[in-house]
Parts: structure tokens; C-alpha cells; sequence
């Protein structure tokens, strides 16, 4: 029998390697983008942060990561605070997301003021703004107001019955759904407040009521914006009711 011989294993894994090497040489661009976008959503997660979509702010963001090489996890929220908060390199972007977000645009003025305020470093005025501007953001979209909690359990039991739009949306801005849903719980547990109480953590009854103290600073002025631009982004696709609901005014 006459003709070329069969392609060993050897050969034919050499050529199908050679043909990988040809697609990533072609495709670096696109893997590179992939690369970055599941950095910067595995700091978001391990953070609880949003990090709106900037060229420079991602690159940092990347960069950071790989820097902080130590034996210590890297310090995820500290690293996406620096890229957004005032002075870095992602505030304008955060500022020019929250101005130009549809379900904001009938709170401009009070956007502008959160946002001048957390520029000024008056952290107490930006947590207590953007604090009541994410109930109205999920209560706009869901088209009644209800206790951010309320429409957070809501919105996992449609999760599980597969009956949200906009996939695609969600997807690609999964960074500010996990934020939804990691940090509504947090922000808005309940429970006695003490008066005069050290608080670490972003929390509204502690704010809102004037309770607690130590809270009101940089950090979590920023990640209580971060929040706002979350909601913002993906309230209408999340909370948005199936289509045929009828919505009861409340």
C-alpha cells in the first residue's frame, strides 16, 4: 500500500500545538482583555467593590495584584478604593457614570452633591446621600419602594426561576451584581444600636440615625459611591419586574 503514512500522536500533537501557538499569536489583544477582566473581577469579589469599566483604572488595578507578591493575600479593597476614590486615576470615570445614569437622572442635583462632597472629603454628607439615593435606584426599577433587603430576597428567588433580563448586561457587569448582593445585606442589617459605638463598617443604621462613630471615612465613603454606581448600573435588568407583572403602588 502506497501514500504518506499516518501522522503519529506525537506529530499530530505537535501540530495541533503549533496551531494554539498560531491563534494566540493572532488573538493576544483579546486574551490579554480576558486576562485583565478576570483580574479585576476576582479583586472585586474578594473585595465587595464595583470597579466601573476604565482603561487606566483596570491597568492599576492589575498591576497592584501582581505587586503585592507577599505572603499575605493581596489588599483588594485598598487597591480598587485608591483607583476610585478622589485623585485616582478612576474618579472621573465613577463621577461621569453616576452623572450620565439613566435611572439617576432625576436626582442630578443630588448626585452632584454626593459626589462634590466625597471629592471634598466630606465623607459624613457623601455615606448619607448615597445611602437613600441606592433604595431610590432599586426602588425605581422595581417600580415600588420596598426595604432594599426586601427586594434583595425578591430578586434571588427570580435568580433561581430564570426569569431576569438583560443577561448579557449582567454578565458583563458581574463586578457591580455581586456587589448588590454581597453588600445590601451588609449596608442594610438591622439590629440595637448603641449610642457612641466604634464602627468599622458601612452600615445605615449607624449612619443614618447618628448612632455610631468612626465610620464616616474615605474608605467607605467611596465604597458606599461604588455602591450607588452598582445599583445604578444594573438595578433595571435586576430588579425590573417580569414582564405581564402588575406592579402595586406603595
Amino acid at each position: 500500500m502506497t501514500g504518506k503514512p499516518d501522522p503519529t500522536f506525537w506529530e499530530q500533537l505537535s501540530a495541533a500545538a503549533r496551531a494554539v501557538g498560531k491563534w494566540i499569536e493572532e488573538h493576544q489583544d483579546e486574551i490579554r482583555a480576558w486576562g485583565i477582566w478576570g483580574a479585576v473581577s476576582t479583586a472585586c469579589r474578594k473585595a465587595r467593590l464595583y470597579a466601573p469599566l476604565h482603561r487606566e483604572a483596570w491597568f492599576e488595578i492589575v498591576e497592584a495584584v501582581h505587586a503585592d507578591d507577599g505572603a499575605d493575600p493581596p489588599d483588594y479593597e485598598g487597591i480598587i478604593i485608591a483607583a476610585y476614590q478622589p485623585g485616582g486615576v478612576g474618579f472621573e470615570a465613577l463621577r461621569d457614570e453616576l452623572v450620565e445614569a439613566t435611572l439617576l437622572r432625576d436626582r442630578k442635583r443630588e448626585v452632584g452633591e454626593v459626589l462634590d462632597s466625597l471629592a471634598d472629603g466630606r465623607n459624613y454628607v457623601a455615606v448619607c446621600g448615597a445611602l437613600p439615593l441606592i433604595e431610590y435606584v432599586i426602588s425605581r426599577a422595581a417600580g415600588k419602594w420596598n426595604h432594599p433587603q426586601n427586594h434583595l430576597e425578591a430578586l434571588k428567588r427570580r435568580l433561581y426561576e430564570d426569569e431576569i433580563e438583560g443577561d448579557d448586561t449582567i454578565l458583563l457587569e458581574y463586578g457591580a451584581v455581586e456587589m448588590i448582593l454581597e453588600e445590601i445585606p451588609n449596608v442594610w442589617k438591622g439590629g440595637r444600636l448603641q449610642v457612641g459605638a466604634i464602627v468599622g463598617e458601612l452600615n445605615r443604621q449607624y449612619a443614618l440615625h447618628g448612632t455610631g462613630v468612626a465610620w464616616d471615612d474615605s474608605t467607605n465613603a467611596t465604597r458606599a459611591v461604588l455602591l450607588l454606581a452598582a445599583a445604578a448600573r444594573v438595578a433595571d435588568p435586576l430588579f425590573k419586574p417580569p414582564a405581564g407583572t402588575t406592579v402595586a403602588a406603595r
